[in-house]
């Protein structure tokens, strides 16, 4: 008798059987189990040739993009004090140690002042002017900057700054150390400002013989103006812990408009990022003119030391 190919479809696959007559259910069910015994060993061939198939590393030479602005890094504050200017260029390595740009032009000015800085020491790209020099409150400051005939400008108002607010602390759980629980609020519809909190408590007993990092930390804190997802619902942050007797110097800066963006365009790439609602990244934002990155600041600062108690 004459055999005709059957064709069946299971589970979105055919099956194909040359009979002399339709298959029952029972022949059917037999011979798809035949077809899928006698492919099983092929599907383990397959997995075990992507499973130890070799690799061949790939060699590429990547050479850096050579970047020739230079970071701008300083401020300027109502203290009377020397304030520092810092130069250097842009990193094509990560983590590399900065590259000071030396030899430059630096000046501060203002309508009517007109403030040279001076590199110190000669070769660090640190720049800095003398002891008595002090920014006024809404006054406009314009930095200026020569390097090798590239001209790099940027100005920054002297906002007022507020008082700070009371910080409080708490202790830890099942600790003796302590963490701040109030530094500022986060979002300020008043006025953007900048805290930082130097840390001391290398004369508390048990901490004497320690290291600098050990007994010392400095916090940065930001109070802006606006509220980015990002930050309320960021990566978790390190918590600092101390003892009681710590010493602590903390400064607030008023922030203008620019420099606050400044700040929150910084942190949306760094502090805030990687968390549930990370914003689309984008280059950080400026005041600078010029082939330069980073921001030239005016800030009004108070300060107030208070030491650490239970």
């Amino acid at each position: 008798m004459k055999k005709i190919l059957y064709t069946i479809k299971r589970h979105n696959l055919s099956f194909y059987f040359f009979m002399t007559s339709p298959p029952t259910p029972l022949q059917l069910e037999r011979g798809v189990k035949k077809v899928k015994l006698k492919l099983f060993p092929f599907k383990i061939y397959i997995l075990l040739v992507l499973l130890v198939s070799c690799e061949k590393p790939a060699y590429r030479d990547i050479s850096p993009v050579e970047d020739n602005r230079i970071v701008v890094d300083g401020i300027i504050t109502n203290e009377m004090k020397s304030h520092k200017i810092i130069l250097s260029k842009i990193n094509t390595v990560q983590n590399d140690s900065l590259k000071p740009v030396t030899g430059a032009i630096v000046q501060i000015k203002t309508s009517d002042t007109v403030f040279n800085l001076t590199e110190n020491p000669v070769g660090s790209g640190k720049y800095i002017t003398d002891s008595t020099t002090i920014g006024l409150e809404s006054k406009i400051y314009e930095i200026y900057i020569n390097y090798n005939g590239n001209i790099i400008s940027g100005s920054d108002i002297i906002n007022p700054v507020l008082p700070i607010p009371i910080a409080t602390w708490t202790k830890e759980n099942n600790s003796n150390l302590y963490h701040f629980k109030f530094i500022c609020n986060s979002y300020n519809n008043i006025e953007s400002a900048m805290y930082i909190l130097e840390l001391d408590w290398s004369n508390v007993s048990g901490y004497t013989n320690l290291p600098s990092n050990k007994n010392h930390a400095t916090l940065y804190y930001y109070s802006l103006q606006s509220v980015d997802l990002g930050e309320l619902l960021g990566p978790k942050l390190e918590t600092v812990l101390f003892p009681i007797g710590t010493k602590v110097i903390e400064k607030k800066y008023s922030l203008s408009l620019a420099h606050a963006e400044f700040i929150r365009s910084m942190l949306l790439e760094t502090q805030w990022s990687g968390g549930l609602f990370d914003a689309p990244h984008s280059n950080v934002t400026s005041n600078l003119k010029g082939d330069a990155v980073g921001f030239f600041g005016a800030s009004a600062v108070v300060t107030r030391e208070f030491i650490i108690t239970p």
